[in-house]
């Protein structure tokens, strides 16, 4: 075979080596399998998070809970109340927009003329917030017990209110006054169901009595007040409905 020397003067003496080497005999590349692949981008991607969060831990600057809470002058955080986990107050209103609605403002459905204003003696007291006056029966044979029935369309869980009988006549002082809350629940057939509500009060002019009902899904309240002596008033005070 003649070979050429680009770098050889004429008459100098080269020596060529001939080598039987095939370019079969030359050494391969080596391919990476898929598993090779895998898991090097897995190492790669854990070198990348170790150092990102060696560099965030690095980085100076308060890491705690208080980086943004004003700090008195010796750099201590002023402790601070703990947060409160009560529920906000109910709201009682006379529209029924709140969480509670009072009784008074609500318009019976029966019985309206059993009703009477608070009389002024008792205006100017404390306790007879929002009242609810019921008339004493005159304790007739056909007048012994004095309803008022109010509308209720299953909308309310419960009544309270405070049950102060009043009567013009100082030696009734002692006379007992009893109020019982009903309940009347509609029928298919269109009738009602009567039902009890809560036990009966017991009250007089010299010692008030709280009263609670239930009235969840109950379609009518019924209100009865007996009283032992007649002429007198049943004050209803303060009667609020809790809404559902």
């Amino acid at each position: 075979m003649v070979r050429s020397c680009p770098h050889c003067l004429p008459g100098d003496a080269v020596t060529y080596v001939e080598t039987d080497q095939s370019d079969a005999e030359l050494p391969r590349r080596r391919r990476w399998s898929r598993a090779e692949r895998i898991a090097l981008v897995g190492v790669i991607a854990t070198v990348v998070g170790v150092g990102i969060a060696l560099a965030t831990w690095l980085r100076p600057g308060p890491l705690d809970d208080d980086a943004g809470a004003p700090r008195s002058g010796n750099g201590s955080v002023p402790a601070t109340a703990p947060r409160s986990t009560a529920l906000p107050p109910a709201t009682v209103s006379g529209d029924g927009s709140g969480t509670g609605r009072y009784l008074d403002s609500l318009e019976p459905l029966t019985g309206r003329a059993n009703l009477a204003p608070l009389p002024r003696v008792l205006a100017a007291q404390s306790g007879y917030d929002r009242p609810v006056v019921v008339r004493c029966p005159t304790n007739a044979s056909d007048d012994k017990v004095r309803d008022v029935v109010y509308e209720l369309n299953r909308r309310y869980l419960d009544l309270t209110a405070t049950v102060r009988p009043h009567h013009p006549d100082a030696e009734a002082a002692d006379g007992e006054a009893w109020v019982t809350a009903t309940t009347q629940v509609a029928q298919r057939d269109g009738t009602f169901l009567s039902g009890s509500a809560g036990t009966r009060v017991i009250a007089t002019p010299n010692r008030s009595a709280e009263l609670r009902a239930t009235v969840e899904g109950v379609d009518r309240l019924v209100l009865k007040v007996q009283c032992e002596f007649p002429d007198g008033l049943v004050v209803l005070s303060t009667a609020t409905l809790t809404r559902l």
